[in-house]
């Protein structure tokens, strides 16, 4: 395969070229949801789903997004634009906290991807509305 492909990262991009795409354009279709903390957490549950399914893709999104030389830095880059401005609509909404960045939506939803993969997804499920509860603003 690395005839083809001259680093691990471009073999990555490729092979996971679609998904991200796929998870950037489920991201942007859903900023008309009804309700944003809805979105944003549907949102995470693919993301998290599609994590477990790749072993050591949110670490490959996560080094990408502070590498531009990276193959994968522009499609990671796109769909974490993309789920930012999930982010942001929610806490525009009033619905998330204002102290949520985008790194902590991927660290939460790299673990719980890892759950999905390593353990229950029963209770990956559970760990999922455990962080969107947290998620929420207690001030509005």
């Amino acid at each position: 395969m690395y005839r083809h492909f001259p680093t691990r990262e471009a073999l990555l991009e490729a092979a996971l070229r679609d998904g991200l795409e796929s998870l950037r354009a489920a991201a942007d279709e859903s900023l008309d949801a009804e309700s944003p903390i809805d979105a944003l957490t549907a949102w995470l549950e693919r993301f998290s789903a599609r994590s477990a399914t790749w072993c050591g893709l949110p670490r490959s999104v996560l080094t990408a997004l502070h590498s531009e030389e990276s193959e994968l830095h522009a499609t990671s880059t796109a769909m974490i634009s993309a789920a930012t401005r999930l982010l942001v609509r929610a806490q525009e909404a009033r619905q998330v906290r204002a102290d949520v960045d985008p790194e902590d939506l991927f660290t939460a939803a790299a673990a719980i991807g890892w759950v999905t993969e390593n353990a229950d997804p029963k209770r990956a499920a559970r760990m999922l509305m455990q962080f969107r509860d947290g998620l929420r603003r207690t001030d509005s």
